[in-house]
């Protein structure tokens, strides 16, 4: 069966991912602590394992690489809008 790539939307790449965001303003040392046990979870054999079971493929990272996705995703998401001319209704 043929990609929606290769069928449909030439270049089309999306997954499904998820972060794990504070409010604004919370303390560095905060954000690092709270990025150090959540790596480390991400790390283990048990969560590795169960996370391969469902397809899912666990990143882990610093703040700086959530930021970098958001901004990615941000981009390509704003191009999509602009381009199909899409509003929301108020």
């Amino acid at each position: 069966m043929p990609t929606i790539a290769e069928s449909a939307l030439p270049g089309f790449d999306t997954t499904v991912w998820f972060g794990l965001f504070a409010p604004a303003g919370i303390a560095p040392t905060a954000v690092h602590k709270v990025n150090l046990a959540m790596n480390a979870v991400l790390a283990s054999t048990p969560v590795r394992e169960s996370f391969a079971k469902l397809g899912i493929e666990p990143a882990g990272g610093g703040a700086e690489v959530l930021a970098a996705r958001v901004q990615a995703e941000m981009g390509k998401w704003a191009d999509l809008v602009r381009v199909k001319n899409i509003h929301l209704d108020r």
